[in-house]
């Protein structure tokens, strides 16, 4: 019995000493949490402010990509507003608005169009780029006048928190404004000829010395400034002669065949705001061979490679015979090319741009609203009469013939030219989506 308690006692003393080792290992394991917790609890702060950080980083991303975006956003209306006005316009009426009865606001030292988009503001203004032979600083040509054809947008995009993004654009636009050409028949190049023999016929620049270009319905135009009637790039003096053939051996730059009867009696004939008796101009420079080539390039232009202009509408290649028939209205005027010859008989009307690369000849019954160019490039016929107009009609608009070798005219029968901004408005209406976005940059990015 005795040693039975024994084994006993030792077996109960045994299962005591294991509970204490595990009690042991409990306090260091809450050591370890604590000291890690104390750790965990250091880290939050810094956590914190990490996230406070990435916070602040991604919403001052977020608002300088929509101010940027709204900047953008101003670029493309300065894009679409530009289309419908001139540079001119933009550049000296305007004096750089897009929309001068609109909200202007000054913005570091320039006035600005303003506007409300997506929560924040762009303001915009177009600028005349730097042209090769301007020394003015960077902002604009100070001079405002335009020689290659580049104007700048500035577009400043604001968010609803204030963050300001700026985009410079530079935009390349040719347009034709009334102010461009000098005269309702304009002869461009060295070399001019033009036969005065008819009498049934009238040059008109203006409705009056002084006075006024003519609307489509042949009305004074208050709006349009009057021009020449007719204006020579070729220098003067102008000499006579009784034959056109003569003036090639005529030592004279400008050469004007007049009857031998009466060389005075058609005189009449060409008004423009100068002068009712004859109104002609030589050594303009208004608009010159090199600017009626670039249009020519610039309305003739076949980008995409596809055989075709891409302005034109009505595309003709080598020499054609128009019947009549109708080319562009004044609701939706065209552009027409003809690559060669083009003779015309019947009722014709059209509206917008006519381009001839060889030889006009105008006979039946024609009425044009917009510009008509013949030969005008480089490559277009300048041996043979260039435009020859023996029927009847009118031109409401402008008429340019020749290229930089010789321009030539004979215009005869019951035909009418009116200088007209009207006119030329509808051409320029078949330009406003032929503007070229060059390139553009984030300002101090």
């Amino acid at each position: 019995m005795i040693t039975s308690n024994k084994h006993q006692a030792h077996s109960i003393t045994g299962s005591i000493g294991e509970p204490q080792s595990h009690r042991n290992e409990s306090g260091a394991v809450l050591v370890v949490v604590l000291l890690m917790m104390v750790v965990l609890i250091g880290l939050i702060p810094a956590a914190i402010n990490m996230t406070r950080n990435d916070y602040t980083r991604t919403a001052n991303y977020q608002e300088s990509k929509e101010a940027f975006y709204i900047s953008e956003a101003g670029v493309q209306e300065a894009i679409r507003l530009a289309k419908t006005l001139d540079r001119d316009t933009i550049l000296n009426t305007n004096g750089g608005l897009l929309e001068p009865s609109g909200t202007v606001v000054s913005y570091n030292g320039a006035n600005y169009n303003e506007y409300s988009y997506a929560g924040g503001t762009y303001k915009i203004r177009v600028d005349d780029n730097i042209d090769p032979d301007d020394p003015s600083p960077p902002g604009g040509d100070q001079t405002k006048v335009d020689t290659d054809k580049v104007l700048v947008i500035t577009a400043v995009g604001t968010s609803d928190n204030g963050v300001e993004k700026t985009i410079r654009a530079n935009l390349y636009k040719f347009d034709i404004p009334p102010s461009t050409f000098p005269s309702a028949l304009t002869m461009i190049g060295p070399l001019s000829a033009i036969n005065i023999s008819g009498n049934s016929f009238g040059i008109n620049g203006a409705d009056s010395p002084g006075g006024n270009g003519l609307d489509l319905n042949g009305n004074p135009d208050p709006s349009c400034t009057g021009k020449s009637a007719v204006a020579f790039e070729s220098g003067g003096p102008i000499t006579e002669v009784t034959n056109m053939s003569n003036c090639a051996t005529a030592a004279t730059d400008t050469c004007v065949e007049v009857p031998n009867s009466n060389p005075n009696n058609n005189d009449g004939n060409y008004v423009g705001v100068n002068s009712s008796s004859r109104d002609f101009v030589t050594d303009q420079t208004t608009f010159s061979s090199a600017d009626g080539t670039e249009l020519h390039s610039l309305l003739t232009a076949d980008n995409d490679n596809d055989g075709t202009p891409d302005l034109v509408t009505n595309y003709y290649s080598g020499n054609q015979q128009f019947a009549g028939g109708t080319y562009g209205t004044d609701t939706d005027p065209t552009i027409t090319y003809v690559t060669g010859d083009l003779k015309t008989s019947g009722n014709l009307t059209g509206s917008g741009i006519l381009i001839v690369d060889g030889n006009l000849t105008i006979a039946g019954d024609m009425e044009w609203n917009g510009i008509i160019l013949v030969g005008a490039c480089t490559t277009c016929s300048s041996t043979a009469t260039d435009t020859m107009g023996v029927g009847s009609g009118t031109i409401n608009g402008a008429l340019l013939v020749g290229n930089g070798t010789q321009a030539q005219a004979d215009i005869r029968g019951n035909f009418q030219i009116n200088y007209s901004c009207q006119g030329i408005d509808l051409a320029n209406a078949v330009l406003n989506d032929n503007v070229s976005l060059i390139d553009w940059f984030e300002v101090g990015a």
